[in-house]
C-alpha cells in the first residue's frame, strides 16, 4: 500500500474538506488494515472518522446503507471510481461524485450518469462549496 502514489492534489483537497467540516469515511472492499496503513503512510488518517470494510462486492447498496446506519449518517454524498458505485447509489438514492482517476474509465463512468463527474480532485471542493 505504501508504494501506491497519491493522486496529485488529493491530500490538499481532503484537508480542505475536513476544515470545511465534512465528516469523511472510507467504504472499501479492500482490507481495512491496508487502507489504514495507506492513510497513515501519507499522514491522512486523521482526516477520516471511519474505515468500513465490506467484502460483499455485489451488494454495495446494502453496504452503504449498513455503513450509514452504523455511523449514524442520514445524508451522505458518495465519491467512487466504479460503475457499480453509481448503480448502488442510484438504487438507494444517494448522490454520487464519480472520479475519472480510478478503476473504471471516464467514458464508461459517464455512461451511467452519476450526479457529478470530476477529473481533478480540486473539483471536489467546487462541489462541496455548493452543498454547504
Amino acid at each position: 500500500m505504501e508504494e501506491i502514489p497519491l493522486i496529485d492534489g488529493i491530500k490538499e483537497v481532503l484537508i480542505s474538506l475536513n476544515k470545511m467540516g465534512y465528516k469523511m469515511g472510507v467504504l472499501t472492499s479492500n482490507n481495512k488494515k491496508n487502507v489504514d496503513d495507506f492513510l497513515k503512510h501519507y499522514e491522512m488518517r486523521n482526516l477520516f472518522e471511519f474505515i468500513y470494510a465490506e467484502k460483499n462486492v455485489f451488494g454495495k447498496d446494502k453496504a452503504i446503507n449498513k455503513m450509514m446506519k452504523i455511523e449514524k449518517l442520514d445524508k451522505i454524498i458518495y465519491v467512487g471510481d466504479e460503475t457499480r458505485d453509481i448503480e448502488a447509489c442510484k438504487k438507494i438514492e444517494v448522490p454520487i461524485i464519480s472520479v475519472g482517476w480510478g478503476f473504471n474509465t471516464s467514458v464508461n463512468l459517464k455512461k451511467y450518469n452519476p450526479n457529478y463527474f470530476i477529473e481533478d480532485p480540486k473539483e471536489l471542493l467546487e462541489i462541496a462549496e455548493t452543498l454547504v
